[in-house]
């Protein structure tokens, strides 16, 4: 069942407080009245109903799904167990949300607990009815102190858009059905509650985490008042923040793609005072002591500029803020919506400056922001991740009491759509690979034991994790008159860099440690460690494309001065790769630039029909460029332990290579006549081939 409401759907504030009566009053009693999403939340979760929440950012949904679980899992007079958990994408927010509702359940006599790398609340004597946690440690707790959950009633996945699609999502599903496993064996039925500001295909996503799941859909997005500005330069963009500042706009919260961007541009206004003495940056090589100082200090400014980069996407709060700028386009027009929900929380609109370096960069941005208006997301393709299994087969196994794992054992464990995908034959293969490799250690009939490498990946709490490490080899930087940690950087620091939005002269460098200290100099950022780039969905190129004015079935060429011929193909960052590949293979064509959106190519060509790509040709290509491909897709540090073969059908789920195949089959190459779109055509080619301002010097 799926609910969508209008602006005039809502229940009464009497309703509501009738229902929760032993919570209207800490959780809403300071609002006034409810909005709409805990109006129509309250209903369903109070009956037990596994439930998705979709609102927009600051619309209440964390008291809409916490008050009617409270009310419905604890008791009054609660006893010393753990009754309610909250998984939260990040350990920022898992602090966040602690901050925010320990003071209603403080109200109720009720504790809240935290459990991450660096709270472990669960290992001390406290107790608590409320646990707040992440996807590791909730692995963590069900392996090491599977107790602490036996009386575990709820289970709410917050801010789910973060993980799903992701091996930390497919880690979690697994999770869920363990924990109900685990429940139903004591005869209790764990309720679910899944919540996110940004959601599309909702009833799907509610299937992969939810049991006959009511989807409750808000749709009341706030008006978006976007500026469309060009900033070629770093100092331009200076000059149109610091034209905002102090007027209408007294805090702003400016969005980078990369780190070394916001390092250099945050330098670069602290040494020129051109947006006064309250810049900060924040990004996730920063050190956590940093970051929360940042938090806090611009939480508390009442004017000042940060420039970030997704770490402020999420809910952290950070204030009100008058003001969000894009610097080039969002990942994703989720994550752009996200961006932009940080700001004007108390208006009716959300107010966006949209910075290009490039015409490119302007056509992209007026895109996402026109989908966003429409609501329109275009998510990725979905397909789950196999080397998870590999993962989690280690993790069940280390939970249980008799040491030892079978394949039949291991898919009971698993949701019903990945153990049909995963039989016990074949997990069966997996199992022989972990023993080959010294993860496993074979048993008698079919089973298996720890091996020494997961034994020590017990030990260092890494099998509880899906995230690829980017910590080997870097260099810790501290602040020498303090002592402070301000961040990891990759290595190799010039006599001044810049981290933590300020200027810092290099005292000396060992293997492990860089000592700093503050100076007034402008400087460079340094290196951080290489982090893959957002990926263009397919479904978000074609978009794209059609937004452009491309017609259905036709693939425009257009020819470039000493370039050759561009192909464009509007398949996406994977579809582009593969499409690559293929047309090099097996069309002869010599490739000089591919990306999300174009092919660009030596070769003369000719209006006509394409080469025929045929589905398993396609296939074969994304095989042999399953290593590079792998990377893209984050596929885990576990991949290695599962068989080749599940990567490669992974891989080609991802692509998905037979509706690409179809499209580029059926299409016409058609060279572009009409001026203006070869003028916008060619604008996304040349912006690609002159490289971008990265937040180095800012003299191009």
């Amino acid at each position: 069942m799926s609910v969508q409401v209008s602006m005039a759907d809502t229940e009464s504030a009497s309703r509501l407080k009738e229902s929760l009566q032993r919570t209207w009053y800490p959780f809403y009693a300071r609002f006034g009245r409810p909005t709409k999403v805990q109006a129509l939340a309250s209903g369903p979760i109070l009956a037990g109903r596994d439930v998705l929440l979709c609102s927009p950012s600051a619309s209440g949904k964390t008291e809409a799904f916490l008050a009617p679980l409270v009310e419905r899992h604890v008791r009054q007079d609660p006893a010393p167990v753990v009754t309610v958990v909250i998984v939260s994408p990040t350990r920022a927010l898992v602090n966040d949300l602690a901050r925010r509702i320990t003071s209603p359940l403080s109200r109720m006599g009720l504790h809240l607990g935290r459990r991450t790398g660096d709270h472990k609340d669960t290992s001390s004597k406290r107790r608590f009815q409320v646990l707040v946690t992440t996807p590791e440690s909730l692995d963590s707790m069900l392996v090491r102190q599977p107790s602490m959950l036996k009386g575990l009633g709820a289970l709410v996945l917050d801010e789910i858009h973060v993980l799903d699609k992701t091996t930390r999502g497919d880690q979690l599903r697994i999770l869920v059905e363990r924990i109900r496993v685990m429940l139903q064996k004591r005869g209790t039925r764990l309720q679910t509650i899944v919540s996110s500001a940004t959601l599309e295909d909702t009833r799907a996503l509610a299937l992969r985490y939810l049991q006959d799941p009511e989807c409750i859909i808000v749709n009341d997005q706030r008006e978006i008042d976007a500026e469309f500005c060009q900033t070629p330069t770093p100092f331009h963009l200076l000059k149109v923040l610091s034209s905002r500042l102090g007027g209408y706009a007294r805090k702003i919260l400016v969005f980078l793609q990369r780190r070394d961007e916001v390092e250099f541009i945050a330098g670069l206004a602290t040494s020129s005072g051109l947006l006064g003495s309250r810049v900060y940056s924040h990004h996730g090589s920063l050190a956590k002591a940093e970051r929360e100082r940042v938090e806090g200090r611009f939480l508390k400014d009442p004017s000042a500029v940060c420039f970030a980069t997704t770490t402020l996407e999420l809910g952290i709060d950070i204030g009100d803020v008058d003001l969000v700028a894009l610097v080039g386009p969002a990942g994703s027009v989720s994550s752009l919506i996200q961006r932009i929900g940080r700001g004007n929380r108390r208006r009716g609109e959300c107010r966006l400056l949209a910075c290009a370096r490039t015409k490119s960069e302007e056509l992209q941005l007026r895109h996402q922001v026109a989908m966003a208006r429409q609501g329109k997301l275009y998510a990725s393709h979905y397909a789950f991740t196999p080397s998870v299994l590999a993962q989690q087969a280690g993790s069940m196994l280390m939970q249980s009491r008799s040491g030892w794992i079978d394949s039949k054992v291991f898919v009971s464990r698993l949701p019903a759509d990945i153990a049909a995908m995963y039989p016990a034959g074949r997990i069966d293969r997996m199992f022989e690979i972990m023993a080959e490799k010294g993860w496993l250690k074979r048993g008698g009939r079919e089973k298996y034991m720890p091996g020494d490498n997961l034994i020590r990946a017990m030990e260092k709490g890494s099998i509880h994790s899906n995230i690829d490490s980017e910590n080997t080899g870097l260099l810790e930087v501290v602040e020498e008159s303090t002592g402070q940690k301000l961040g990891r950087i990759a290595g190799g620091p010039e006599a001044e860099i810049s981290i933590g939005g300020k200027a810092r002269h290099v005292l000396s460098v060992d293997d492990k440690v860089v000592v700093v200290q503050q100076t007034r100099d402008l400087a460079e950022p340094p290196r951080f460690s290489p982090r893959s780039s957002p990926l263009v969905s397919r479904p978000g190129a074609r978009s794209f494309g059609k937004w452009l004015g491309v017609e259905e079935g036709s693939i425009p060429m257009i020819r470039l001065p000493e370039k050759g011929a561009v192909l464009f193909h509007f398949q996406g960052s994977l579809g582009g790769k593969a499409l690559a590949g293929y047309l090099k293979a097996h069309a002869g064509w010599t490739i000089t630039l591919a990306d999300a959106y174009f092919i660009a190519i030596e070769d003369e060509i000719e209006s006509r029909r394409p080469f025929l790509v045929t589905y398993q040709l396609l296939e074969d290509v994304l095989v042999k460029k399953a290593g590079s491909l792998k990377k893209m897709l984050s596929t885990g540090p576990f991949v290695n332990l599962v068989p080749g073969s599940w990567v490669e059908e992974f891989l080609v789920e991802s692509v998905d290579c037979k509706s690409i195949a179809s499209e580029w089959s059926d299409s016409r190459i058609e060279e572009v006549k009409d001026k203006d779109m070869y003028n916008t055509l060619s604008t996304l080619v040349q912006d690609k081939v002159n490289t971008l301002w990265r937040g180095k010097s800012g003299k191009t």
